[in-house]
């Protein structure tokens, strides 16, 4: 995915716990910048845990928000960047979650297209609700086929 995108690390952890996991998922290091806890805004939540959140607002990163997407499985944690935000299931240790690499021609979709990720991801979100609507739970991102 490198060859399309800058890949970054965006997470609400601290640094010391999240490092040594992505220098393990990421040994060719493709994830070419790490942000975390300290880069994100502490906002008021009442739904969680302890009524704070970490919001993820890329406008910090100092990206172009049209070529900016981020992959997130905090529904919480995007709330600042909605608009540039694909919700994905946690991982749970499952083997056979499949998630990343299903979404991997959806991306490339955006990147091949060069439409604004904002335009982007509001058309499959329309296309996932019209889904949800029809019954349809599960969505397969190997559906949205790039025709370029």
């Amino acid at each position: 995915m490198n060859t399309y995108f800058e890949i970054v690390s965006f997470s609400p952890a601290y640094s010391h716990q999240i490092d040594k996991i992505i220098d393990i998922l990421d040994p060719k290091k493709s994830v070419k910048h790490r942000l975390y806890k300290h880069h994100t805004l502490n906002a008021r939540d009442a739904n969680s845990r302890n009524g704070r959140v970490s919001l993820k607002c890329v406008e910090r990163i100092g990206r172009n928000l049209d070529k900016l997407i981020l992959l997130d499985n905090e529904t919480s944690g995007g709330k600042g960047s909605i608009e540039n935000c694909i919700h994905i299931p946690s991982w749970k240790g499952n083997k056979n979650d499949t998630i990343l690499a299903e979404i991997c021609p959806l991306l490339a979709m955006i990147a091949l297209k060069s439409m604004p990720a904002q335009q982007a991801i509001s058309s499959i979100r329309n296309q996932v609700n019209k889904n949800q609507k029809d019954g349809v739970k599960y969505i397969n991102f190997a559906m949205f086929q790039t025709d370029v």
